[in-house]
């Protein structure tokens, strides 16, 4: 369903955007200052580009906040990344394919040592929120007996690091191995900032291998009546609402009560 872009989703793509700035031109900065006011310019500028997204007080706020979370992340990190190879950030890849399922998506950073490839999502909101999301499933077998969705499928955040396993390696020309991933936690849990690192095994990529199939054929079949039936899930939400008033579906959408008369 097309919406807008809300406070918080906006607010997250300007600290993507900060970081992928600042990432990008490290090499060239000169001294930490340098390096701040760059995270502060891109922040400001993404956010005030999508200003309606935000009352007056929510941008003040926001924009505030934003600053202090990137200059305390940057005071935790800064040194670390000048070990970390080969990065390349908010990479888009496209035209690719596993097991025969078109995939594409953009990773916000991928460090290359030697053909391996460790892989970052950067998360905006708190870590107490997200750190469930990070567990693989607990078992690697479609239980249909396990109600809850993420003990079922792993949680959004591992699978996620396997799709962008599945993204990198489906590329045969680079021959890159995805060993890692990490969930990046931007925003500082009390005073520390927390990461999450997910081995990768063949085991567990071939599970989620197997639901981008299972997923695509749905799509394909045209089967949407499963979701995750989570309270607060929008799509789980819409598709109740619409089986419900089913009344509304199939011909009824593309006939009016002029187009009866007239018939």
């Amino acid at each position: 369903m097309p919406s807008a872009k809300g406070e918080s989703m906006t607010f997250g793509t300007a600290i993507h955007y900060a970081l992928d700035g600042l990432l990008k031109e490290l090499a060239n900065l000169n001294g930490d200052e340098e390096a701040k006011s760059l995270l502060t310019r891109k922040f400001t500028s993404a956010m005030l580009s999508s200003k309606e997204a935000f009352t007056k007080e929510g941008l003040e706020r926001r924009l505030y906040y934003g600053e202090e979370v990137l200059k305390k992340y940057y005071d935790a990190y800064a040194e670390t990344w000048k070990e970390q190879g080969d990065i390349k950030t908010e990479l888009y890849l496209k035209n690719c394919e596993i097991d025969g399922v078109p995939i594409r998506g953009q990773i916000d950073k991928v460090v290359i040592n030697d053909k391996h490839v460790h892989v970052v999502d950067f998360k905006t909101g708190q870590f107490k929120y997200g750190k469930g999301k990070v567990k693989p499933p607990l078992m690697l077998e479609d239980n249909s007996d396990e109600e809850n969705f993420e003990k079922r499928y792993g949680g959004d955040y591992w699978r996620q690091i396997l799709f962008y396993k599945a993204l990198i390696e489906s590329d045969n020309t680079q021959n890159l191995k995805v060993l890692s991933g990490e969930i990046d936690f931007i925003e500082p849990d009390g005073e520390n900032h927390q990461k999450v690192k997910i081995m990768v095994n063949e085991d567990e990529y071939t599970f989620v291998r197997n639901q981008i199939k299972s997923v695509f054929a749905k799509i394909q079949n045209l089967e949407f009546e499963e979701g995750c039936e989570k309270k607060d899930c929008q799509w789980c939400t819409f598709n109740s609402y619409y089986n419900e008033h089913a009344h509304y579906a199939g011909d009824m959408l593309l006939h009016t009560e002029t187009d009866e008369m007239e018939e």
